[in-house]
């Protein structure tokens, strides 16, 4: 009997082990501030767990209102994922306004597509909605955005970073910094840029901070869009943030400084484009659509992998069960 207790207890053990980097994964959307010309919403990152829908919702009284974007995305990571505000509704838009992006179940595969009023919004371990909430300032110019897109960091063996893509529709810099207790702090790098789109775009870093930083160390950097006064250098005081309603378009991200770059891996990361979805047409107020569900990602039932782990551990309890009733 000891034996067998021995056994149960250390395959508990193992399946806790094996069970735990899948968990780890729960779902997510980041967003920064950010300049459109055309509707277009760039999603930084996002991770869904069972998949179903990316939803831009109008802002109503600091929580989702109207739907007004809708589109299909796969379980799994995604970096860099653009969405549409519906036509009509961007037609709508002057200035700055706040949009929510949130993610949804699709809680009918067979219905055809998303609706308000069945697909309820998913939410995390504290009844928030995996979402995230930003200004997003209408222009004719062209769009402004900085976005790095790593999940686990980036991983330097040189005083330098890259940006996945940084979008300026006037001549300006990206200014890096380091993060000091949460906010930007030291200006560590800067690069000036004519208006344009720009793809892994590297910027050097100070090399003291460089060196200063062990192998295996890990700094936290800020990346910001300002405008540039025509003087040819940046200063702060100067050189404007590009900041739609107050809040600058801005992105964290986090380097390691390891011995060899090139020996290290990322994970896999999904980036379609989507498939775009019309939005149904309203038929009840904002505030009575399906976004005040109260589902979770988080619950043991749907972390990937427990439910085999929980069989093989009641096999073996079974087994117990029997063995000692022989006896």
């Amino acid at each position: 009997m000891r034996r067998a207790l021995a056994l149960l207890l250390a395959f508990a053990m193992v399946a806790s082990l094996v069970a735990t980097p899948v968990a780890a994964h729960g779902s997510h959307v980041r967003a920064d501030p950010q300049v459109s010309d055309d509707g277009t919403i760039v999603v930084e990152s996002m991770f869904s767990v069972n998949g179903g829908y990316l939803v831009v919702h109008q802002d109503q009284g600091d929580q989702p209102g109207r739907p007004v974007g809708v589109a299909d995305i796969e379980s799994g990571a995604h970096s860099n994922y653009g969405i549409q505000i519906d036509q009509q509704y961007w037609d709508e838009h002057e200035g700055n306004r706040t949009y929510w992006l949130v993610l949804h179940r699709d809680q009918n595969p067979d219905d055809g597509g998303f609706d308000p009023m069945v697909d309820s919004a998913v939410t995390g371990l504290h009844g928030s909605f995996v979402a995230a909430r930003i200004p997003v300032e209408k222009s004719t110019d062209g769009p402004a955005r900085v976005l790095a897109a790593e999940y686990n960091g980036q991983r330097i063996d040189s005083p330098s970073v890259t940006l996945s893509r940084v979008q300026l529709n006037q001549p300006g810099y990206v200014v890096l910094q380091r993060v000091e207790s949460g906010a930007p702090a030291d200006v560590i790098g800067t690069r000036a840029l004519e208006p344009g789109t720009y793809d892994d775009l590297s910027i050097d870093i100070d090399d003291s901070l460089f060196e200063s930083t062990d192998v295996d160390g890990t700094q936290s950097i800020a990346a910001t869009l300002h405008t540039s006064d025509g003087d040819g250098s940046f200063e702060t005081g100067s050189d404007a943030v590009v900041a739609p309603d107050g809040q600058p378009v801005r992105t964290f991200f986090s380097f390691s400084k390891v011995a060899n770059a090139s020996a290290t891996t990322q994970p896999l990361i999904n980036t379609p484009d989507g498939t775009q979805q019309q939005t149904p047409a309203a038929t009840s107020a904002p505030s009575e659509t399906a976004v005040t569900a109260t589902e979770t990602e988080a619950s043991t039932g749907s972390t990937p992998g427990f439910g085999v782990v929980a069989t093989l551990i009641g096999t073996l309890l079974a087994v117990l069960a029997v063995r000692r009733h022989r006896r």
